[in-house]
């Protein structure tokens, strides 16, 4: 009985790396997939910055942990970060106006996917996805004018 539980598991397995290939398939099942975000950018908002990608990317990180929001992921080099943790504060909601609810004081995981594109001329694409809409039009909103106002003061004071 055993055996045959372990051979269904790792028949999933193969047969789910059949679809997406070995690696996508072990990075779902550790929780660390970003194919969703990067399918969900089709539908998602974007902005393209008069500034580096490095500049970009590290004002974005300032600009989640003051909203606050977590950083669930971050890699420099393949231009993503991944952030959950806004809650219902975040989004204007005073804790007042909720019902004494308990799921109202959990934590969101409900991940915005931010990705970065180098353009010509030192322009940088910000791209937010989500699959939530009503956190892809708050992000979209906190996040690209934060970083617009963080970014100009940067070059008005160079």
């Amino acid at each position: 009985m055993r055996f045959s539980k372990s051979l269904i598991l790792i028949s999933v397995i193969f047969l789910s790396s059949c679809a997406h290939g070995p690696v996508e398939s072990v990075k779902s099942i550790l929780g660390v997939s970003t194919r969703a975000l990067e399918e969900a950018r089709i539908n998602g908002s974007f902005m393209v910055f008069d500034a580096d990608i490095n500049d970009c990317y590290y004002k974005t990180l300032e600009t989640l942990r003051e909203i606050p929001a977590r950083v669930y992921m971050q890699n420099r080099t393949k231009g993503i970060i991944v952030a959950m943790g806004f809650r219902n504060s975040t989004f204007g909601i005073k804790e007042t106006d909720l019902q004494s609810d308990p799921l109202n004081e959990v934590i969101d995981t409900t991940e915005l996917g931010i990705f970065f594109t180098k353009m010509e001329s030192n322009k940088t694409k910000v791209e937010l996805s989500s699959l939530s809409t009503s956190l892809l039009e708050f992000a979209s909103e906190k996040i690209f004018s934060k970083l617009e106002n963080k970014l100009k003061n940067e070059k008005d004071a160079k």
